[in-house]
């Protein structure tokens, strides 16, 4: 191996670092909360108000709550729940969905968190 390769390798292991942590580590705040659902589409809502969101979905209604920015199928009228095992989402980029009822929640915001979707 020459110099130069010697210095590419130097170059590449000192910027992974700063590569990954921007990447992989770090994900911006949620600014917005996204529902979508067959009937109505896409809905907006603000996350810096604290509140129960009733959805119409297929099997009946969800309920989302919106809490201290954070959001989480708080009621679902599917059978397993799963939904609502998936918790609070607090960081943009997170979604989780209530299949029967065909509704699902997304944290947006200006930048998302880079994972094996994105890429």
């Amino acid at each position: 191996m020459t110099r130069p390769d010697w210095l590419l390798i130097i170059i590449t292991l000192a910027i992974l670092p700063m590569i990954y942590e921007r990447l992989w580590r770090t994900s911006g705040e949620a600014e917005y909360l996204v529902i979508y659902t067959p009937e109505s589409g896409r809905q907006q809502h603000d996350l810096h108000e604290d509140r129960l969101i009733k959805v119409a979905g297929v099997l009946g209604e969800s309920v989302v709550e919106v809490r201290n920015g954070h959001t989480r199928f708080s009621k679902a009228p599917c059978p397993g729940k799963y939904c609502m095992h998936s918790g609070w989402l607090t960081e943009s980029g997170h979604i989780t969905a209530c299949l029967p009822n065909r509704v699902s929640i997304q944290l947006a915001g200006d930048m998302q968190r880079f994972d094996a979707i994105n890429f």
